[in-house]
């Protein structure tokens, strides 16, 4: 099971080095994220809509 304060605890960056990198990683996850949603992710969510009723 995840223990969402030690996750957090984990991720605090410690050097500017790892504020960097943290940075980097969540630009490159939001800009996925933004390419992939209007392709993938809401026909899946509309079709799993339909699917289900």
């Amino acid at each position: 099971m995840i223990n969402p304060l030690h996750w957090v605890e984990s991720h605090i960056p410690r050097t500017q080095a790892q504020l960097e990198l943290e940075i980097r990683y969540i630009l490159k996850l939001a800009f996925w994220v933004a390419l992939l949603a209007p392709v993938i992710l809401v026909p899946a969510f509309y079709l799993l809509l339909a699917v289900v009723r």
